[in-house]
């Protein structure tokens, strides 16, 4: 073995090492670098099975509850056929050699049975690899996850998305969202913002990054609230219900605000345009109020003629211009800047 060869194995070794202790408290950030770092070559893999094992840090080891050793082992068991044990001879008979042999076979045994258990771990667990949503200035855009839940991402936002068999796992990296959450009690929602970690318990809140903190606000149910120092000094937030805020300064404090209201820091989201029976020419007239472009444009429709019930984000004349296309008597011209509607 050269020289280069020997610093290689002793890094590897040493970064396998760093990783079990990483491990150990790791957040949604760490476990996406260590599965890069496995992916990167087998040997990662061997090497830090191997460090676990020899080590015996298995036991210890939490993932985050994602990390059953007695339960991989048996799901290896049933499918791995067992590898013939050499014949043990009297210790006094067994030569250099052949116990060097030995503790070699011994360690290729445990690194094989550990990519196997790797290979279980994260295929048991990973349902789909993360996925970023990013908006541009002045872009908004809402996105429906797997399970269900929505996230109306803010202008200018990025968020990254980790849907795991046990968990949801979500990073506002910048700006801000509001995020409508799926019931599911066997798999907890939560979204990492700068220190801060919010813990869905059903509900709506919105989450935005801000140089003095991230803020908290619920809109509906309720969360709990702390954050990724564990050294910290604040004790995590039991509950916040509809109605309620939370700043968690850059520090790790948070700070709990009950009478705050929350309709402001919702602002953001677009205006809602609520329709009853509403004549066509007045839908028009609102939508064309909210919007510079495209405008609805009526053409030889008579007043009172049409009525609608319906809900529309104020931004999107569009979505009701598509509503009109089904409308036998009439028809719709999309042309750039307006729309326009008239008799068949």
């Amino acid at each position: 073995m050269t020289l280069v060869q020997k610093q290689i194995d002793r890094l590897l070794a040493q970064r396998a090492s760093e990783w079990v202790e990483i491990l150990k408290t790791a957040g949604p950030a760490e476990h996406e670098a260590f599965v890069d770092w496995l992916r990167e070559s087998r040997r990662h893999v061997e090497e830090f099975l191997t460090v676990v094992a020899l080590d015996r840090e298995l036991d210890g080891l939490d993932m985050q509850g994602r990390f059953d050793k007695d339960a991989l082992l048996s799901r290896v068991s049933a499918t791995v056929a067992p590898l013939p044990l050499p014949v043990m001879e009297p210790a006094s008979r067994v030569t250099k050699a052949q116990r060097f042999t030995r503790r070699r076979w011994a360690a290729a045994l445990v690194a094989g049975l550990a990519v196997a258990l790797v290979g279980l771990l994260f295929a048991a667990d990973f349902i789909v690899p993360a996925q970023n949503f990013v908006t541009a200035p002045g872009v908004r855009q809402s996105i429906e996850l797997q399970d269900g839940s929505v996230v109306q991402l803010n202008a200018d936002s990025h968020v990254r998305v980790r849907m795991y068999r046990s968990a949801r796992e979500l990073e506002l990296l910048r700006g801000e969202a509001l995020f409508k959450v799926a019931h599911d009690t066997n798999r907890p929602f939560r979204v990492h913002a700068g220190n801060a970690v919010v813990q869905a318990l059903g509900t709506q809140f919105n989450v935005s990054t801000q140089s003095s903190g991230t803020v908290v606000s619920v809109v509906e149910g309720k969360v709990r609230v702390s954050n990724e120092t564990s050294d910290s000094p604040a004790p995590p937030v039991d509950a916040l219900i509809a109605g309620q805020q939370a700043v968690i300064a850059p520090t790790g404090t948070i700070t709990r605000n009950e009478t705050v209201d929350v309709k402001q820091a919702l602002t953001w989201q677009p205006q809602r345009l609520v329709f009853r029976k509403t004549p066509l020419e007045e839908i028009a007239q609102q939508f064309n109020s909210h919007n510079v472009t495209p405008k609805l444009r009526l053409i030889g429709i008579e007043r009172d003629s049409h009525h609608y019930s319906a809900t529309f984000d104020a931004d999107d004349p569009q979505s009701f211009g598509a509503l009109l296309e089904k409308e036998p008597d009439l028809a719709v011209e999309w042309r750039p800047g307006e729309i326009l509607i008239r008799r068949r």
